[in-house]
């Protein structure tokens, strides 16, 4: 399995932001429009991997220690190493590619108390400069909240959503597609335990649906890097943090 590190997608940081800041007054009428603006993101990052390719998208949240002990004890394991930032966080985001004027920004919203980053887990607040944090990661479906269906076949709304995603072409050959045209393929097949989700669905012609059929797939992981971010809002239907 490939993995790959991305310095944050713009796109993505706004519309994290804009998610958390309007919560919980606007949060019901807003949340078609934020599903579909991350759906087009996920599609984003799906570029350069072709249609026989699982790409699974992680954001990487906080966590407090004690989150984590208690994790390990749940789970009768002993305690895995997490990836830990401690008093040179900023160095290390550095290093990862983060623009100079996002690290600052994050420096003086801590340095001036403005905002307090929380666990993603407990939700308890996290003393980034004096103790540091821990960073675990989350699914992007998950993490938005984004809806499963039950069924082989995805809902209405969900082939439209994808449909636009992908600009109404086939993932393989670029045909241009309408929706009565559309396949709206699994990546990973149900027959291989592939969910009717967003990230795994995808358009293809009836051509390159044939000849894709139940094969298996390559798996990659892409790893979306919020900077100190908290969670979405508890308002936020169906995120639970």
């Amino acid at each position: 399995m490939g993995e790959t590190e991305e310095p944050l997608l713009p796109d993505m940081e706004e519309l994290w932001r804009q998610s958390v800041r309007d919560a919980p007054r606007e949060e019901v009428e807003r949340r078609a429009g934020i599903e579909e603006q991350v759906y087009k993101e996920i599609r984003r990052a799906r570029r350069g991997h072709g249609h026989m390719t699982a790409v699974t998208l992680w954001v990487q949240v906080a966590k407090c220690m004690g989150c984590i002990h208690s994790e390990a004890r749940a789970l009768e394991q002993q305690l895995s190493a997490p990836t830990v930032y401690g008093r040179d966080w900023s160095q290390d985001y550095a290093a990862l590619g983060f623009p100079p004027r996002e690290i600052r920004a994050v420096r003086q919203a801590l340095e001036g108390g403005s905002w307090h980053p929380r666990c993603y887990w407990c939700g308890s607040t996290i003393d980034v400069l004096g103790e540091g944090f821990c960073v675990k990661r989350t699914d992007i479906s998950e993490y938005f909240g984004l809806k499963v269906h039950d069924g082989r076949t995805p809902p209405k709304w969900m082939k439209d959503a994808v449909l636009r995603g992908f600009g109404s072409r086939c993932a393989s050959c670029k045909t241009r597609l309408t929706l009565d045209k559309a396949r709206f393929d699994h990546i990973v097949p149900v027959s291989k335990d592939g969910a009717t989700e967003m990230t795994n669905l995808q358009v293809l012609c009836e051509p390159c649906n044939t000849g894709k059929a139940n094969q298996e797939v390559e798996s990659v992981d892409v790893i979306l890097m919020f900077p100190l971010c908290p969670p979405p809002s508890d308002a936020f239907e169906g995120v639970i943090w």
